[in-house]
């Protein structure tokens, strides 16, 4: 087995305006982290290229493209995307999904990999939401099923927010998997049908979440017979999180983060892991629960 790739983007720089709710800087930081840690080697990391520009419409329609491309989105087409529109953007947005894109080629081959970035499944065909401009994996999973490298992926959303992006371009998949744990009332207010969905209210209890995480799971992976998993594993599922309602610990979030792993080994299923969210102020909990993360990845 090789060691576990690592993608990244941060040296795509976006400078957001002071008192921007987004901490753009996390993932320079994680990625500091992780090698001040010793928990990755250099030798691990591989910054990522600009994604040709057509395999975003796997996902994407070309117009909504174009627009985010030239700076051209209507002014609440730019709110519903919760950042301000610029070159920049578009450039590490597209960096974004091709880290998840090369993340599943090195996967299918090696069996695990991840991005330092990706998660961003609030954006849908023609828009994007919540700090989402593309779709990083609808796009991946488009693009590999177009190539017939895999037929039945599953997507596991355990980001403390809906995909609701993801969901609805894939409404009409039925060989896609979309599989959703979210706060129920957490942003995006109005949810999306994915294949499975369960919202829990506020201040749920990392036990009763952990439960229900392995009985449905589990369930749900018999019942699909996935050749892929793709992770979301944003862990503002904490406590600590200022855009969360949860009430996990970080070893509750490690916890869970090894459930998904186990069950990739026990079916044997390459994975792909996304960052997703994270929004802890300070950011300490939230790079410390990434942290362990990566710890199990290369484990895996």
């Amino acid at each position: 087995m090789a060691k576990l790739r690592v993608f990244y983007t941060d040296h795509y720089e976006v400078e957001l305006p002071p008192g921007h709710r987004f901490p753009m800087f996390k993932y320079r930081l994680l990625r500091e982290t992780l090698l001040k840690n010793q928990v990755i080697h250099p030798s691990q990391l591989e910054p990522t290229p600009l994604l040709d520009e057509a395999i975003l419409l796997f996902a994407h329609d070309k117009e909504y493209v174009d627009k985010v491309k030239n700076v051209q989105l209507d002014k609440n087409l730019e709110r519903l995307s919760g950042f301000p529109q610029s070159k920049s953007m578009y450039y590490r947005s597209l960096a974004s999904v091709c880290a998840t894109v090369l993340a599943t080629e090195y996967a299918l081959n090696y069996g695990i990999a991840t991005t330092i970035s990706g998660g961003t499944h609030h954006a849908y065909r023609d828009r994007g939401e919540g700090f989402c401009i593309f779709n990083d994996v609808a796009v991946a999973v488009n693009y590999f099923k177009h190539q017939k490298r895999i037929k039945r992926p599953f997507i596991v959303d355990l980001d403390v927010h809906q995909g609701n992006g993801t969901a609805a371009i894939f409404q009409n998949d039925p060989q896609t998997f979309t599989f959703s744990f979210h706060g129920e009332k957490n942003y995006p207010f109005r949810k999306e049908k994915s294949d499975f969905d369960l919202g829990f209210p506020p201040h749920t209890k990392e036990d009763v979440y952990l439960f229900n995480l392995q009985l449905y799971l589990v369930n749900f992976i018999e019942k699909h017979k996935p050749d892929i998993l793709f992770y979301n594993a944003g862990v503002d599922v904490l406590q600590a999180d200022k855009l969360g309602s949860l009430d996990l610990s970080i070893q509750g979030c490690w916890e869970r983060d090894m459930m998904v792993f186990h069950l990739a080994k026990k079916y044997n299923l390459p994975i792909v892991v996304v960052m997703g969210g994270g929004y802890a102020n300070p950011i300490e909990p939230t790079i410390q629960a990434q942290l362990n993360l990566f710890k199990e990845m290369n484990a895996f």
